[in-house]
């Protein structure tokens, strides 16, 4: 059985993290919200996915990520699944969230988890993953988005 895993990113979705052009550098904004998309139809039937993003802060003087993001996964335009992340991860550690220093391709590559889709027989439609803070009005800087990769959920 072969699983699909995929790793996109905006606009393209044709990079992967070992290619630096995959890189978003953000300056200094207050509304943020990074959206993927997938069609269905290139995912394995009966499988349940797990969405992460990848990202590095870009300097020790990172700031705005103290605040929750929004995330969402699920078919676009339905009814998704929702939950709250933090990008520090000290905050992210004392919250239990899974954040993931990643050691490859790069030193301060870290990973957090998204959300989950399960994937049913027969479906094609399109799977959105969104990440996003627009309600705290705070600044944030210093990050690099390297992109989002889903993979199939491991059993635990």
């Amino acid at each position: 059985m072969h699983i699909n895993r995929f790793f996109f990113f905006a606009p393209s979705f044709s990079h992967n993290a070992r290619n630096p052009a995959a890189e978003l550098r953000l300056g200094h904004v207050v509304w943020l919200e990074i959206k993927g998309n997938v069609s269905t139809s290139k995912l394995s039937s009966n499988t349940t996915y797990t969405a992460y993003l990848r990202f590095a802060f870009t300097s020790v003087f990172y700031y705005g990520f103290h605040v929750p993001l929004e995330t969402s996964i699920g078919i676009t335009r339905e009814e998704s699944m929702k939950k709250f992340v933090y990008f520090d991860p000290i905050i992210a550690m004392s919250e239990c969230q899974y954040i993931k220093h990643v050691a490859e391709p790069l030193d301060y590559l870290f990973e957090v988890e998204l959300g989950d889709y399960f994937h049913n027989d027969g479906e094609t439609r399109d799977l959105e993953i969104t990440v996003r803070e627009v309600k705290s009005g705070k600044p944030k800087c210093g990050i690099q988005i390297y992109g989002m990769e889903l993979r199939p959920k491991r059993g635990k």
